[in-house]
C-alpha cells in the first residue's frame, strides 16, 4: 500500500509537470536538450537551469555533467541518458526517477546527492541503474528506495550498484529491490561501503557480488535496516570461498545483510600441507 501511495503520489507531480487540467496551474519544467554538457549550463536546457522550483526532465539520450555545488530542482526524471556526478551537490524537492518508461543512468563518483522524496529506479516498464562509488546519497526521512517496480500498472526493473569504500550511503525511510532487479556489491581491497536503510528492506531481486582484485579475508557489512527480509531470487558469488547471511539484531541493534571472503577448508589444508613441506625441506 505504501509503495503505491508513493508512486500516485510522484506521479501525480510529473502528470502536473506535462499537463495542468483546467484550473490548475501547470509546474515549470526544463528538458535537457544537450549531447553533453554541465548541469549548471543553462543553455544546456531548452528553459533554462532548474532550480527547486522548476522540474527537471532527461529524455534525449544525452548525458549531463554535474560537478559543481548548489544545483537543485523541484524533482528529476531521466527517460532517456545519463547523468555522471563527480563533485558538487545536487538537492531534489521532489522525487528522483531515473529509467522512466525508458533506460536511463545516474552514475556517482563524488558529491552529494539529497533526495526530499522517494527514488524509483527503473518503473512504467522502464530499466533504471544507479551507481555509486564516491560521495554521498542521503535520501530523506521517511522517503524511499525502490529497484524496480513490481506493480503490473508500474512495472519496471532497475540496479543499485555499490563499488569500493568511499560512499556514504543513507535511506530515511525503506529499501525495496523487486523480483526482476538486481542489487550489486562491488568490494575492493578497501572493502565496501554499508547501505544504511533506517525502515525495513525488502530483497526479492537478485544480489551479484564482484570482487575486485585481491580483497582481504573478512567481512564486510553490505546493508543495514530495522528489518531485513532476504528472499533473494538469487545470490552471486564470486567463487566458493565467499558466503554470506544475516544478523538479526536484538535490543534495537539493526538487522545486518553481510559478505565473507574466507578460504575453503581444503586451502586451508593446503596452506597447512605446503607448511610443512617447507618446513621439512627447510631441516634438509
Amino acid at each position: 500500500m505504501k509503495r503505491k501511495q508513493s508512486i500516485v503520489s510522484c506521479t501525480s507531480l510529473f502528470v502536473l509537470v506535462i499537463f495542468a487540467l483546467p484550473g490548475q496551474i501547470r509546474a515549470s519544467v526544463t528538458h535537457w536538450q544537450a549531447d553533453l554538457g554541465n548541469w549548471s549550463d543553462s543553455l544546456n536546457w531548452d528553459a533554462g537551469e532548474p532550480d527547486s522550483a522548476v522540474y527537471a526532465i532527461l529524455d534525449n539520450g544525452g548525458t549531463a555533467e554535474i560537478t559543481l555545488s548548489g544545483e537543485q530542482c523541484l524533482g528529476f526524471t531521466a527517460t532517456y541518458g545519463t547523468v555522471n556526478m563527480s563533485s558538487g551537490s545536487l538537492i531534489t524537492a521532489g522525487c528522483l526517477d531515473i529509467g522512466y518508461a525508458g533506460t536511463a543512468d545516474f552514475i556517482q563518483s563524488g558529491g552529494a546527492l539529497t533526495l526530499n522524496d522517494q527514488m524509483f529506479i527503473g518503473i512504467s516498464q522502464g530499466f533504471g541503474r544507479y551507481s555509486i562509488s564516491g560521495g554521498t546519497l542521503e535520501v530523506a526521512e521517511d522517503r524511499d528506495v525502490f529497484v524496480g517496480m513490481p506493480d503490473p500498472e508500474f512495472w519496471g526493473t532497475g540496479q543499485f550498484t555499490v563499488t569500493g569504500a568511499q560512499s556514504s550511503i543513507e535511506i530515511g525511510g525503506s529499501f525495496e529491490l523487486s523480483t526482476l532487479s538486481t542489487l550489486n556489491s562491488q568490494i575492493n581491497q578497501q572493502g565496501i561501503s554499508a547501505i544504511n536503510v533506517s525502515g525495513w528492506a525488502a530483497m526479492d531481486g537478485s544480489w551479484s557480488v564482484v570482487a575486485l582484485g585481491d580483497v582481504p579475508l573478512g567481512r564486510f557489512d553490505v546493508l543495514t535496516a530495522d528489518t531485513i527480509d532476504a528472499s533473494f531470487k538469487a545470490v552471486y558469488l564470486p567463487d566458493a570461498d565467499w558466503n554470506w547471511g544475516v544478523d538479526y539484531g536484538t535490543a534495537g541493534a539493526p538487522d545486518v545483510l553481510w559478505i565473507e571472503h574466507v578460504p575453503e577448508p581444503t586451502t586451508f589444508l593446503l596452506l597447512a600441507t605446503g607448511g610443512l613441506f617447507l618446513r621439512k625441506r627447510g631441516k634438509s
